[in-house]
């Protein structure tokens, strides 16, 4: 299914005010609501996106936002990579407090805007976006999406025949060279990149040989052939001192379950986490 059509069934689904409220961001209308993580107590302001309503009803990743919670301490420096509008942007913020920091990366002009957006109408402060893509080089990349503001945009995502793709060039960094080139380094890393996440992986080798940060990493893999999977995969993992599920598409993956060496892949989309 395209993006256009899951934009299409996700309106059809969201009841009348919502599914109104859906079009009326598309058109650049966004309107504020109130929306509260599981398990904290603070309330946040943010812009309408559909995603806000499933964490607020524990239907979105609840398992990894919950391991998020039990393990970034307050003082901690967090990248978010692939923040999107900040569902996870702002958790972080508070879960690291006044002493720590976060660092927001984000390519997408569009989800870029309203990520802004919510933090200030939140007056949070501890929080630092930046608009380049993260890769395993510098310079410059093509983002690419259906639809910008999607959470689906890449630099990677190959282009399906029949589908219309708007293309943005963007700046692109490596973690190694945003860290060494300002002297801040993340205790965790949050990746969610749509196929990227290899690439991002091979651009932080210093950093994962001289600081060994966490990860909370999605890996995407729709599209990819088996050997193509293993190749990712390995390209996250090889570095890795060990590796659990969080989250899988999969019923036969248990929360926190260790991975063993030589695993492969066996679905398209799940998150792990990964201490390197």
């Amino acid at each position: 299914m395209n993006e256009f059509k899951q934009f299409v069934a996700l309106v059809a689904r969201s009841g009348v005010t919502d599914g109104a409220r859906i079009v009326l961001r598309e058109l650049g209308l966004r309107t504020p609501e109130s929306m509260t993580y599981p398990r904290l107590e603070r309330k946040f302001v943010v812009e309408f996106d559909p995603v806000w309503r499933w964490i607020g009803r524990g239907v979105r990743e609840p398992g990894v936002m919950l391991f998020a919670q039990d393990q970034i301490r307050r003082g901690s420096t967090v990248f978010d990579v692939g923040a999107h509008v900040g569902e996870w942007t702002l958790l972080f913020s508070e879960l690291v407090g006044r002493t720590g920091r976060v660092v927001a990366f984000e390519p997408d002009p569009v989800a870029r805007a309203s990520l802004r957006k919510n933090l200030d109408l939140n007056g949070i402060s501890n929080v630092v976006v930046e608009a380049e893509s993260v890769s395993d080089k510098t310079g410059k990349a093509w983002l690419a999406a259906e639809r910008f503001g999607s959470g689906l945009s890449s630099i990677v995502r190959p282009h399906r025949q029949g589908v219309r793709y708007s293309e943005v060039e963007v700046a692109s960094t490596t973690l190694d060279e945003y860290c060494e080139t300002r002297g801040v380094f993340p205790e965790w890393i949050k990746v969610d990149a749509e196929g990227a996440e290899p690439m991002i992986v091979r651009g932080m080798r210093r950093l994962i040989e001289n600081r060994h940060p966490q990860a909370i990493l999605e890996f995407h893999s729709d599209g990819l052939t088996d050997e193509e999977k293993g190749v990712a995969w390995s390209a996250v993992t090889e570095r890795a001192s060990s590796v659990e599920f969080l989250q899988s598409r999969l019923t036969n993956h248990a929360y926190l379950e260790k991975l063993p060496g030589g695993y492969v892949p066996d679905c398209g989309f799940f998150v792990v986490h990964v201490k390197y």
